[in-house]
């Protein structure tokens, strides 16, 4: 259930910060003149997918070891210093 979680938690990281980073770098094309209204953005579709595997891919194995260790512990000590 917690790597579940953290696989969760880790593509909705990489979500948020590819939305951020497309919409920082179509802002800043807007204050260097090189974007305005007329022309598009063509945000680039590849990289944004493989930072949403990585983002999972990696979150996912992080949280593996810590779960695995508390699930072997007695509930009282795995929560005791929480």
């Amino acid at each position: 259930m917690v790597v579940v979680e953290t696989g969760v938690v880790g593509l909705t990281s990489a979500v948020l910060g590819s939305v951020l980073g497309v919409a920082v770098a179509a802002f800043m094309l807007m204050l260097s003149g090189g974007l305005s209204l007329a022309t598009s953005l063509d945000p680039p579709w590849l990289l944004i997918g493989a930072t949403l595997v990585f983002g999972v891919a990696v979150a996912t194995p992080a949280a593996y070891y810590p779960a695995r260790l508390a699930s072997r512990m007695a509930i009282v000590r795995a929560v005791q210093f929480e």
